[in-house]
């Protein structure tokens, strides 16, 4: 079945029923409202997560939008935010910056990428199949974003990076609220919130190390 309103439950106090088993290919209808952008519905969710996350749902953004009007623009941001060491600190060259960057949107974008197959192997497999779905992808990217807007804020505020270094920490919150949104996910709500949080913070983190040492 390819009806999305089978992945989703539309009553407002109960958790989203999502089948993870099945695939959902119909995206949103776009519209010019401020409201739907992708990028507003994600502050909401980070303000105000389990009426975020509610919001977030509605949209049902496709993972196209998701990516083109909230992901890459915020991973590049990201990358961008590299540039910021060439005014914190002197002996930096443009050279190891743009290495740097290139570094910075590696790890978030193939993180991605990576994240979808690591998930059906990792996952139990009541929610296996979670990262095909629409929302599945909709939500690794989404917290992948938050990722890149704490790291934004790291790199160009460094002289706090006591208080940012904890900030990845929202993230796994914002998916262990997220996570009573998987259909299946009330059998094992702390396995899957764990597996998750780790594949969706540790992967950038792996991919980063690995072509640090591949990168000159």
């Amino acid at each position: 079945m390819n009806n999305k309103d089978s992945y989703y439950n539309l009553e407002d106090d109960k958790p989203e029923l999502l089948d993870s088993r099945e695939r959902d290919h119909n995206g949103p209808e776009e519209n010019n409202s401020p409201a739907s952008h992708p990028i507003s519905a994600l502050v909401r969710l980070m303000i105000n997560p389990t009426n975020g996350w509610k919001a977030f749902r509605r949209n049902k953004f496709s993972p196209e939008i998701m990516a083109n009007k909230c992901f890459y623009p915020l991973v590049g941001i990201a990358s961008l935010s590299s540039f910021t060491d060439l005014v914190y600190f002197g002996e930096t060259t443009v050279q190891s910056v743009i290495v740097d960057a290139l570094l910075i949107f590696i790890s978030f974008f193939f993180g991605y990428f990576l994240t979808l197959p690591l998930c059906r192997i990792f996952l139990p497999k009541e929610v296996r199949f979670f990262p095909d779905s629409d929302f599945g992808k909709d939500f690794i990217m989404g917290m992948l974003s938050t990722l890149c807007m704490f790291f934004t804020l790291y790199k160009c505020l460094p002289m706090l990076d006591t208080i940012w270094v904890f900030l990845p920490l929202w993230t796994i919150y914002l998916t262990s609220k997220g996570t009573r949104f998987i259909k299946a996910s009330q059998q094992k709500p702390k396995t899957i919130t764990f597996i998750l949080s780790v594949l969706i913070v540790g992967t950038p983190l792996a991919v980063s190390r690995i072509f640090n040492l591949i990168l000159p």
